[in-house]
């Protein structure tokens, strides 16, 4: 349950949907957060981690992962590309 300042934010979000990346994915909180942008539609969310734990995370909680992407930064095809952003 939002609070009707968070619910006007997600309101507000949910016109204009946005990419939001969210690293540390083996962190409970990120997790939860990522659930919540996701269930909500106010985002797009992709979550930097353990693919396998992710799952299992959102497994135990009985949460859907449907709109949710995965990337593991070290297996990414894309990985010198990410490198050579970064540096």
């Amino acid at each position: 349950m939002l609070t009707p300042y968070l619910q006007e934010l997600a309101n507000r979000a949910s016109q204009n949907i946005k990419t939001i990346v969210l690293p540390e994915g083996e962190d409970e909180r990120v997790l939860e957060a990522a659930h919540l942008a996701a269930s909500t539609h106010v985002a797009r969310i992709i979550i930097l981690g353990d693919e396998k734990e992710i799952t299992a995370f959102f497994k135990s909680k009985n949460w859907p992962l449907d709109d949710i992407q995965i990337i593991e930064p070290e297996k990414s095809n894309r990985l010198a590309e990410y490198t050579d952003l970064l540096y």
